[in-house]
């Protein structure tokens, strides 16, 4: 079955969640580089885009997107069409054809350069920890956006609580529907996620599978008893 997505080549988020992240742009003023974990159709990067482009009338910064683009069927020919249906040009944009976990590793040349992260991508929780060590390349002053920051998405719901507890030189700037963003204000005095956060996150992923599968063995078996 087809992705929404894939056939409209819109944003995969609502109105007012992209209205958020247009407004969080013009008050922060950032020219670093732009990552974006997980694009669809790229649907947000080109209203990310025509923000720059259209209404602040300024040249768009470098992005990189990263998404091994198995989504759906021709991913990366649909962002394409519809970056040039918005009338937006590639030239600023790099596509990291790898999982997040990779692309960390290849980006870590680029620490203290990025200015704008938007994590929407696998929502295990294990993956969406992973994803939060890029908040360690974030300059001072930069943006971390996070989508699907609601209790549908329990595991992205309480990491980030913890990640918002643990490091409280990030301030939430808003959070509308189900995206919350935030401002990195200092330089953090320790790596963003540990090395054992991973790994809490690794085995409160394999307690919440075997969890789902153990209810839907038992709810199976009452249906056919």
């Amino acid at each position: 079955m087809s992705r929404e997505s894939a056939i409209t080549l819109k944003s995969e988020m609502t109105d007012a969640e992209v209205y958020s992240i247009k407004n969080a742009i013009k008050d922060s003023k950032l020219t670093g580089l732009h990552i974006e974990i997980g694009t669809a159709a790229g649907g947000t990067l080109c209203e990310i885009l025509k923000c720059y482009q259209n209404e602040l009338k300024v040249v768009p910064p470098q992005f990189v997107i990263i998404d091994p683009l198995t989504y759906f069927d021709d991913q990366y020919e649909k962002i394409c069409l519809n970056l040039k249906n918005n009338g937006l040009s590639q030239n600023n944009i790099t596509f990291e054809k790898n999982k997040s976990s990779v692309a960390f590793r290849n980006l870590s040349a680029h620490a203290g350069e990025i200015d704008f992260i938007l994590i929407d991508g696998n929502h295990k929780i294990n993956h969406f920890v992973g994803d939060l060590r890029f908040s360690r390349y974030l300059k001072a002053g930069g943006l971390l956006l996070i989508h699907d920051y609601s209790n549908g998405f329990k595991g992205i719901h309480s990491a980030t609580n913890n990640f918002l507890n643990k490091y409280r030189n990030y301030e939430v700037l808003s959070h509308v529907d189900s995206l919350i963003v935030l401002r990195k204000k200092t330089e953090t005095n320790i790596r963003e996620v540990s090395k054992m956060d991973l790994l809490t996150s690794k085995l409160v992923n394999i307690y919440q599978q075997i969890s789902k599968s153990i209810h839907k063995r038992i709810f199976s078996n009452f249906l056919s008893s």
